[in-house]
């Protein structure tokens, strides 16, 4: 009897090591990826597929021909997307060569690596939160668009970025416990490496920063000094690039210059134009440079909405159901067009799933652990709203769905309640998320 409670404590706390999950996400994503018909997608490195504009600068870069040309013709300097990627592609096909099939697989088993990997500050964010660490991250193992997303997404920084994001959540929450230095100028290296990654998240560290902040005031501790480092480690990151811009453009590009393109471009009743595949949009590209380029753009956009107030207001309304919701039949559901359509249905309902636990882990949060609902929140109220006005579609929420995943888990409560695995991961309900807002210990004040 004792050794069958020995034996069962063991598969107990194996089923609930963050590391065992990650290797069962990165099994099942490599298994996708070698059985048809996913095998017969890894072809050749000379499509579009791998990482469209960060991989034809990503060429450029190998060829000797700088940081430029993110489209078929040379057009010299561009910002067009930010450096983490294209450097990453870059270093690929160094490699193992521009045009080989060695370098797209390279790249698509890192992406899984990528998405395994984010099982693990999963884990940890839901065990501070309410100890649903393991339930989190087997939930993000299993989760459907967790294990496609790498593979068919044609933005390549997708799993990166979500990885990121997941790293930034659980710092957050764990970062209040500390007074050092060290911590907080890591907490702000790690934000300087997402924007540095995908520009989106730019739109919430201000707000993450800025609660921060206050909860540290309210505790009477280093609420400027602390925060303040975060930012001045976050902005060295990006200084360089910034810099760099500056010089190239004479004109102020902090992360990328071409929100107004995409704004025109998905509030366009000519269609979806784009200088990848039109001719004269490509043409008029080249001719202006990219600075005046997305200006030109911009100004036509605000044009375009101004005069058709009511079909923006309408397409934004139709953006917002598919970033959230998704769509059985548009031509931007990259992952449903490939997947066929019983599948497809198979994916909407997983995804409908999901969001139905999500709104049940932010209420369960409003009502029962209020000290972390606005930085679960803040990510679902932040990013999409760039997507809501122009592009939108379930791949490119793909980079939040880590937090939505800890948010299901936690939701998963009113159905199953994880008491158990609570006892095991962190002692008690709201023990962990209660004593991140106390002040640190003495090992935890400043160096």
């Amino acid at each position: 009897m004792n050794e069958f409670m020995k034996s069962s404590g063991r598969l107990s706390r194996t089923l609930r090591s963050p590391a065992f999950i990650a290797a069962i996400a990165l099994a099942l994503r490599l298994l996708y990826l070698w059985t048809p018909p996913s095998r017969m997608r890894v072809g050749s490195i000379d499509g579009q597929g791998l990482g469209y504009e960060a991989g034809r600068i990503a060429q450029s870069i190998v060829s000797g021909q700088g940081y430029s040309s993110p489209f078929q013709a040379e057009s010299g300097p561009t910002a067009w997307v930010p450096p983490a990627l294209p450097f990453l592609l870059a270093a690929d096909f160094k490699l193992f060569g521009m045009h080989s099939h060695a370098a797209l697989v390279f790249i698509l088993v890192l992406n899984e690596i990528f998405s395994a990997a984010t099982c693990i500050p999963i884990y940890f964010a839901g065990k501070i939160i309410s100890g649903t660490g393991a339930r989190a991250a087997w939930l993000w193992a299993f989760y459907p668009y967790a294990v496609l997303v790498p593979f068919y997404a044609a933005k390549w920084y997708m799993s990166l970025s979500a990885l990121l994001a997941a790293c930034i959540l659980f710092a957050t929450l764990k970062i209040l416990r500390s007074d050092r230095s060290s911590r907080w100028t890591g907490y702000g290296l790690l934000w300087g490496f997402e924007l540095m990654t995908n520009a989106s998240f730019a739109s919430i560290a201000p707000f993450l920063l800025v609660w921060l902040a206050l909860r540290l005031r309210a505790a009477r501790r280093a609420w400027i000094r602390l925060p303040g480092l975060a930012a001045a480690a976050l902005v060295l990151v990006c200084a360089p690039w910034t810099i760099r811009n500056y010089a190239v453009f004479h004109t102020w590009v902090p992360l990328r210059p071409n929100f107004g393109f995409e704004l025109w471009r998905f509030n366009n009743p000519a269609g979806l134009l784009h200088p990848t595949s039109d001719p004269p949009e490509l043409a008029l590209y080249v001719r202006l440079g990219e600075t005046a380029y997305n200006r030109e753009k911009k100004t036509e956009a605000f044009q375009l909405i101004r005069a058709h107030p009511g079909t923006f207001a309408l397409t934004t309304a139709h953006r917002i159901k598919e970033f959230w919701c998704g769509a059985e039949s548009n031509s931007a559901s990259t992952l449903v067009k490939w997947t066929g359509h019983w599948r497809s249905r198979a994916l909407l309902a997983t995804n409908l799933g999901l969001i139905v636990l999500t709104m049940g882990g932010l209420s369960f949060a409003w009502f029962r652990q209020r000290e972390v609902f606005w930085p679960l929140a803040l990510f679902l109220l932040i990013f999409p709203l760039v997507y809501y006005i122009t592009v939108s579609e379930t791949a490119y929420r793909h980079p939040i769905d880590p937090i939505l995943v800890v948010l299901a888990a936690l939701g998963s409560e009113w159905i199953l309640p994880a008491q158990s695995g609570r006892d095991a991961e962190s002692g008690s309900p709201g023990t962990e998320a209660a004593r991140i807002h106390r002040s640190p210990d003495a090992s935890e004040r400043a160096e």
